[in-house]
């Protein structure tokens, strides 16, 4: 009994060396580029600034591109680990043999609106219309175009499609007359109408299965670092998760870009949290929407395989 104290004492000192280097820990840098707030990649950020990706060893630094386009090619040259944004252009870039998977997606459902000048009144009215869009290649504007079709028109023809840039733009760009209608996020839509102008459809509500935001990577980090990937998106689901049941902290964030009310503030925020899935398996359905929209015969055969990785999540069906 008496060489009890001593026991307990070499226990601390073993303890002790196996806590301190993982508090001291030095935190893994990684670069995530992203187009959205106000709809698809608030999460993200509110995670990030809840400390959820430091839990899991990484200091996360996010950056806001100004086109989806832009932020793949990022990806593409290793200048960014991983992305966050629609799967249009990610399918577009694998189809012309670029190594991308995507391997979550939070959001399986079109996040926008359709928001148009006070005298659109019905889809229809949009006929011989010039509609925004940030650029060629974009998500949204295949959102744009497969909404069109929903609405039997047809983007080739029945309207003229005019890159004007990111979100900022394209809203003035409508408030000036210079277009006729352009998408909006949720938060976009909410403070359109507040000042006149006309949302036209809420997209959300089309029954259509599309990969509206995708979490993105290269396929050779994750043969090489296959860890370190599984690691990232352990921290990327939890904080889907943080977002959906931490209201404060998402209206908080919204708030920080916007003027509008508490009460639309709260209604923003729960349209995009009922828009989130809280386990993000990528499915063949959200891909092949994308694929079938793709401009080249060729591409649209693309197995929807090539472009998502399963291996994350256990017993995930790629149906």
């Amino acid at each position: 009994m008496r060489r009890f104290p001593g026991i307990v004492a070499v226990l601390a000192i073993i303890l002790g060396a196996l806590v301190i280097p993982v508090a001291a820990q030095e935190m893994t840098k990684v670069r995530v580029g992203d187009i959205g707030i106000g709809g698809t990649s608030d999460h993200l950020r509110v995670a990030v600034g809840a400390g959820i990706f430091r839990k899991y060893g990484f200091d996360v630094e996010n950056l806001l591109i100004e086109s989806s386009s832009a932020v793949v090619q990022s990806l593409i040259a290793g200048e960014l680990s991983f992305v966050q944004i629609g799967a249009a252009p990610v399918v577009a870039a694998v189809a012309n043999g670029a190594e991308l998977k995507i391997i979550a997606v939070p959001m399986n459902r079109f996040n926008f609106a359709m928001v148009s000048a006070p005298e659109i009144k019905t889809p229809q009215d949009l006929k011989g219309k010039i509609l925004a869009i940030s650029r060629i290649g974009s998500g949204d504007e295949f959102v744009t175009r497969e909404t069109l079709r929903w609405w039997n028109l047809n983007p080739e023809k029945d309207v003229r499609l005019l890159q004007v840039g990111f979100t900022p733009a394209r809203l003035a760009a409508l408030i000036s007359g210079q277009v006729h209608a352009t998408l909006l996020s949720p938060l976009g839509a909410v403070e359109a109408k507040k000042i006149g102008l006309n949302v036209l459809a809420d997209l959300t509500e089309m029954d259509i299965e599309y990969a509206h935001t995708a979490l993105v990577t290269r396929s050779a980090l994750i043969a090489e670092k296959r860890s370190f990937v599984e690691r990232f998106l352990q921290a990327f689901v939890e904080g889907v998760k943080y977002f959906r049941s931490h209201p404060e902290e998402g209206i908080a964030y919204l708030r920080k870009f916007s003027k509008l009310p508490e009460d639309q503030l709260k209604a923003v925020y729960e349209s995009i949290r009922k828009s989130m899935r809280e386990e993000p398996v990528p499915t063949l359905g959200g891909i092949q929407t994308v694929i079938r929209g793709l401009r080249g015969e060729k591409d649209r055969t693309l197995d929807p395989n090539r472009v998502i990785d399963l291996s994350f999540f256990k017993g995930a069906v790629s149906k």
